[in-house]
């Protein structure tokens, strides 16, 4: 039995709001005046407009993890991360609709240790989990949007967004709300698999109930 995501919703307050747009402005900006566009998913919104839905939804992750917001802006774009969060460096991608994939600007691997997928709905940014690099690089598949190959990977290889601070020691591999239900319950592990790649672990206890299977996505150090 494997758990489904429940993304977490975060709405941002009108400071935080009016602070990404003038970061997405500082980033747009230099970027109209030399000519460069941005390889967008869609022709729905303009320059701004993107710009302003990715600054948030980074916010919006920020808001979630506890860190700072990344204010950097640049003609040559990000070093291939977002953010830094527990020590690793984030690609935070956001779409509009939720079901969308995960997609990257090119089809070179991600460079990021991990990427944090998010969906826009209604002014609510909703974060529907964490891929790590290697297992991205497993499951993404080319696709063309219409600016040339990229890579991506759909939203049903997203790891609950637990797994990108929990380190793997004990149950701290295994996202938060499940690790305690299992605890509660009298559950222990008896299969963990390889730590340090994606894995699925067995959970039993002595009541000789059928086996409860978790799949993990261990990323970090």
């Amino acid at each position: 039995m494997q758990p489904a995501l429940s993304p977490v919703r975060v709405r941002l307050s009108l400071q935080q709001r009016s602070l990404a747009r003038a970061i997405a402005s500082l980033r747009n900006e230099p970027k109209v005046r030399a000519g460069i566009r941005s390889r967008k998913l869609s022709d729905a919104r303009g320059e701004l407009q993107t710009h302003i839905m990715g600054v948030e939804s980074e916010m919006a992750v920020c808001e979630l993890y506890g860190v700072p917001v990344d204010a950097h802006a640049s003609l040559r774009g990000d070093a291939g991360y977002d953010l830094e969060i527990a020590g690793l460096k984030v690609e935070v991608k956001c779409r509009r609709r939720p079901g969308y994939s995960f997609a990257m600007m090119d089809s070179l691997p991600m460079r990021a240790d991990a990427g944090v997928l998010v969906y826009e709905n209604d002014g609510e940014y909703l974060i529907h989990g964490v891929i790590s690099r290697e297992k991205f690089g497993r499951v993404a598949d080319r696709v063309d949007y219409g600016y040339g190959d990229r890579l991506a990977a759909g939203p049903e290889y997203f790891s609950h967004w637990s797994s990108l601070v929990y380190r793997p020691d004990g149950w701290m591999c295994i996202p938060e709300q499940v690790a305690l239900s299992l605890m509660r319950q009298g559950w222990t592990v008896e299969e963990k698999g390889n730590l340090w790649a994606d894995s699925t672990w067995i959970f039993r206890r002595g009541s000789g109930e059928p086996p409860w299977c978790v799949n993990v996505d261990v990323l970090g150090p």
